[in-house]
């Protein structure tokens, strides 16, 4: 199954990449076939896969709550063992509803710190990848090493966005492309110059990925995106804000000056 879109007289393809069920410790890059990749394709590669090529997976099994687990946990009914989980993996906890918490973690606003039940063996929770920057790189020349091509490479995990219901994808880490693009000083259509935007292209390449990844069992952990326009091939804009930065975020903080303050 190949995808298209064209945009601007360019066509844009997106390329599944079904595999097995992936085990703890498994090379990902025996996964991919090489001999299908070009010059300039964008690998996406699901943050799970990563973990749990990683091992990042944790059995419940093990797991002892704390007191605050077990607080937090009666409060927005949840697993007491999930709930402490999350506590490890969080740098702050804002609040949460029913069944959910709402974190921060590595500078992103997440649910759960990102940990997460789905998609991995029974008994256990998967974390997110430890450095997906750094993952990516390695699987960028890991591939070229093996069969030359130059590969750029997105690892994507889904959110939920703020009064909208369902997920889209985002971008944790990158290589080889801008994830971030600066287009201030650059016209629109009728000659206004951009006073403010940035677009976030890794997010963009990440939710046209889940279109095919899908969030249940559809098996493809890896999507190749061919033919996006993009200028440059990377840069040092990263895409995490600081909450006081965030237009959401700060303009909550401006109405709440001590919400972070007394987050629990």
């Amino acid at each position: 199954m190949e995808k298209s879109e064209k945009r601007n007289g360019d066509e844009v393809k997106l390329i599944p990449i079904k595999t097995k069920v992936i085990s703890p410790g498994e090379d990902l890059v025996d996964l991919i076939p090489l001999e299908s990749l070009r010059d300039g394709d964008i690998l996406v590669i699901s943050s799970k896969a990563v973990s749990t090529s990683r091992k990042r997976l944790v059995y419940l099994s093990n797991v002892k709550p704390s007191e605050r687990a077990k607080s937090l946990a009666k409060k927005f009914e949840m697993d007491e063992k999930l709930v402490e989980i999350i506590l490890r993996e969080a740098d702050l906890i804002i609040g949460g509803v029913k069944g959910v918490l709402l974190t921060l973690k590595d500078g992103n606003l997440m649910p759960n710190a990102g940990v997460d039940r789905s998609n991995c063996p029974k008994g256990t929770v998967v974390l997110l990848p430890e450095n997906p920057w750094e993952e990516s790189k390695r699987i960028s020349e890991e591939i070229m090493k093996r069969c030359g091509k130059r590969i750029g490479v997105v690892i994507s995990d889904s959110r939920v966005q703020p009064l909208r219901l369902g997920t889209v994808g985002i971008a944790l880490g990158g290589y080889g492309i801008p994830l971030v693009t600066d287009e201030r000083g650059k016209e629109d259509l009728f000659g206004r110059e951009l006073e403010i935007t940035f677009r976030a292209v890794g997010d963009q390449i990440a939710s046209a990925a889940l279109l095919l990844m899908g969030e249940n069992g559809e098996g493809i952990p890896m999507v190749v995106i061919r033919g996006v326009p993009l200028d440059g091939e990377s840069n040092e804009i990263k895409p995490e804000l600081s909450p006081k930065k965030c237009l959401i975020m700060g303009s909550i903080l401006k109405r709440f000056p001590k919400l972070l303050e007394e987050s629990q």
